[in-house]
């Protein structure tokens, strides 16, 4: 049997996504590498490599958790942005959009 040591992109759902960088937050891990290697995933969200569309709820999970672990990632924020700009406006409450908005701005990206 063969031993996968680097998951492949096509592994990955835009929740596990969530999931993942969520749970890395919540413990407080600081690891600059791989919250790296979880951007270069985050950033592939909406492409052919995941479902399509990518649901609202988990891109302001990513945005929070980056947040919350307070790692200032332009280019994922700049991808998430296009995601949601990508969405219909009825596909948000303003729970999600408040939690987009204060992601933001706690690593003050504009």
């Amino acid at each position: 049997a063969k031993i996968a040591t680097r998951p492949e992109m096509w592994a990955f759902s835009s929740q596990s996504v969530a999931l993942i960088v969520n749970a890395y937050a919540k413990l407080g891990m600081k690891d600059a590498v791989l919250f790296e290697r979880l951007s270069r995933v985050a950033r592939q969200m909406g492409s052919r490599n995941f479902e399509l569309p990518c649901k609202p709820l988990h891109v302001a999970q990513v945005c929070n958790a980056f947040a919350k672990a307070q790692v200032h990632d332009e280019p994922l924020f700049r991808r998430m942005s296009e995601l949601v700009q990508g969405q219909a406006a009825a596909d948000f409450d303003s729970r999600l959009i408040g939690t987009i908005f204060n992601a933001y701005a706690q690593l003050s990206i504009r």
